[in-house]
């Protein structure tokens, strides 16, 4: 059926904050279907997952970065 909005008593949040204990409200919500109509979504990360330990490939890098600077002095 899709999302589709709905008057519901609503006595806390998401959609409703009471000012006064016990306060309860008619509000209009449309429901927690994402559908294709929904323009944006907002979201809360509350954790991140766990970085992946690579395999280091500094043997090449390094070796790299030291013809570099032999050259670079060469040429001074």
């Amino acid at each position: 059926h899709g999302g589709v909005k709905t008057r519901v008593l609503l006595s806390g949040p998401p959609g409703f904050r009471p000012k006064r204990r016990g306060e309860r409200r008619r509000k209009t919500v449309r429901g927690n279907v994402i559908t294709e109509d929904i323009a944006q979504v907002n979201a809360v990360i509350i954790e991140w997952p766990p970085e992946e330990k690579k395999p280091k490939e500094g043997g090449e890098k390094k070796a790299e970065g030291a013809e570099e600077g032999a050259g670079a002095s060469e040429g001074a």
